[in-house]
């Protein structure tokens, strides 16, 4: 049987908050607990006065680990803005190629649909170089 869906909404009644929250965070911790069991993974949060598990010791291995490795490994997905902007760029560029690309070869099949259903090969005169050559490489 499912749980109906809950609205997510400051709880106005103090003790049915509170109970709440201890509920769900005894929730969070336990799956945390089975991350770290399944996957091998250490986590904690980050609050100002952070509450951690298993211990603050564990936090400070973790942080001491990160910082212990290469400065490479350290910065291998850092991006500045600039650079995160200029991927993203480059991203969409490729995207419109593709895209611009898969286009063509169907204008170019339509075109082929219809030059032989007419029997006609005028249209080809007002044709540009580039798209002759896209023509010729889709009859090949």
């Amino acid at each position: 049987m499912g749980r109906k869906k809950v609205k997510l909404a400051l709880i106005a009644n103090n003790t049915k908050r509170i109970t709440t929250f201890r509920k769900r965070k005894k929730s969070l911790m336990k799956k945390a607990e089975e991350l770290n069991t399944l996957c091998g993974i250490e986590a904690c949060r980050d609050k100002p006065e952070p509450e951690v598990w298993p211990s603050e010791l564990g936090v400070l291995s973790v942080v001491e680990r990160f910082r212990s490795r290469p400065e490479l490994d350290q910065s291998r997905k850092k991006v500045n803005q600039e650079s995160f902007v200029s991927q993203s760029i480059v991203k969409g560029q490729d995207r419109l190629q593709k895209v611009v690309k898969e286009n063509k070869e169907i204008e170019m099949s339509s075109f082929m649909t219809q030059c032989l259903n007419i029997g006609n090969v005028q249209p080809c005169k007002n044709m540009t170089t580039a798209d002759l050559n896209v023509l010729s490489s889709m009859i090949e």
